[in-house]
């Protein structure tokens, strides 16, 4: 698959991530930051707690 190809389904893996993200009553998705490199997603950010809502 070329280069465009893997940035289209990056950017797709990544806005579904996101709308995840803003659709969750308990997490603030503005504090995590979400990139996609090959399929893998990497999330980042500050979280109040690790524990489950």
């Amino acid at each position: 698959m070329n280069k465009v190809g893997n940035f289209m389904d990056d950017s797709s893996i990544t806005a579904k991530v996101k709308a995840a993200l803003v659709d969750a009553d308990d997490i603030k998705s503005t504090d995590i930051s979400v990139e996609t490199e090959k399929n893998v997603v990497t999330l980042s950010g500050f979280v109040e707690s690790q524990a489950p809502g």
